[in-house]
């Protein structure tokens, strides 16, 4: 088990999850893991809720880079974490697996609902270049 700064005072256990701060996003990614991790089971999604609850972040990208199966547990903790954002928070998902690709598509949430990158770096460009329209 991990432990997490959330403030000077606050820590956050962890143990699927590792947490980031890069130019003020929130990144949440799964931690390397070994051969059995590689399932997102309801004990993952139960973590990934309880970071979300903590952090409250504005804006968040979700890395699911070792992850090689999604079934719906990790779907519908995804598709929960926006009411854990800040009002006008956002999400990005990268690092999702063909598989988890192919299964977005089918539900129709890769376009509608889920804002899905090719990579990490993709993902925290997105969120440069929306402040740069914002402000421009």
């Amino acid at each position: 088990m991990k432990l997490y700064r959330i403030s000077t005072r606050e820590y956050l256990m962890a143990d699927f999850f590792y947490t980031s701060e890069v130019d003020g996003v929130l990144v949440v990614a799964v931690a390397e893991p070994n051969p059995m991790e590689t399932l997102f089971d309801k004990e993952a999604a139960d973590e990934l809720t309880r970071i979300m609850q903590a952090f409250r972040p504005e804006r968040v990208v979700v890395d699911f880079g070792y992850i090689h199966w999604c079934p719906t547990t990790a779907i519908f903790a995804l598709l929960a974490i926006p009411k854990y954002l800040a009002p006008t928070g956002r999400m990005k998902l990268c690092g999702v697996s063909d598989a988890a690709h192919v299964a977005c598509r089918f539900l129709n949430l890769d376009s509608t609902t889920l804002d899905i990158a090719e990579s990490r770096t993709e993902a925290l460009a997105a969120f440069q270049d929306h402040e740069t329209l914002v402000t421009a």
